[in-house]
């Protein structure tokens, strides 16, 4: 013996729709607050590249998925070239929909990096590392008030 329900839900349908909507607009939101994150990294290293290092410091850039990234506009020649290169290999390996990457497309950026030992008069090694580690609650934070923004 089947039991009848005596309740009857009226507007269910708009009630998915309406979640559906805000689920994307979420997903967005942490995009764009993701994108921010990877900016506001980006210019926090650009802060920490040795000063000599002028070409180091412009060839920061911040790639995501689905035709994003940022470019250096007066990158010129064989540093182009490089640039170039180095952006279109880091949107290979950022297919992945929650994917940011901050890099310095220099092709001795890592050797910068890496040398704990050279002495810069401004500026200093693990120029990316450093900041990704002391600004790790900052790019969480510019995340969380896409999100909330999202949701007013």
């Amino acid at each position: 013996m089947a039991l009848k329900n005596p309740f009857r839900m009226v507007g269910g349908d708009a009630v998915k729709a309406r979640m559906k909507v805000a689920t994307k607009s979420m997903a967005a939101a942490e995009k764009r607050g993701r994108i921010k994150g990877g900016f506001h990294l980006q210019r926090q290293a650009q802060k920490r590249v040795p000063i000599d290092k002028g070409f180091l410091r412009a060839s920061a850039v911040t790639v995501w998925p689905n035709k994003g990234g940022s470019s250096p506009k007066k990158l010129k020649g064989k540093m182009a070239s490089d640039h170039q290169r180095e952006v279109a290999e880091s949107k290979a390996r950022t297919q992945l929909e929650n994917t940011i990457e901050v890099l310095f497309t220099s092709y001795y950026a890592i050797y910068v990096h890496e040398d704990m030992e050279a002495n810069h008069t401004v500026g200093e090694a693990k120029y990316l590392e450093k900041p990704l580690n002391a600004e790790r609650q900052e790019i969480m934070r510019l995340i969380a008030d896409e999100i909330r923004r999202s949701n007013r």
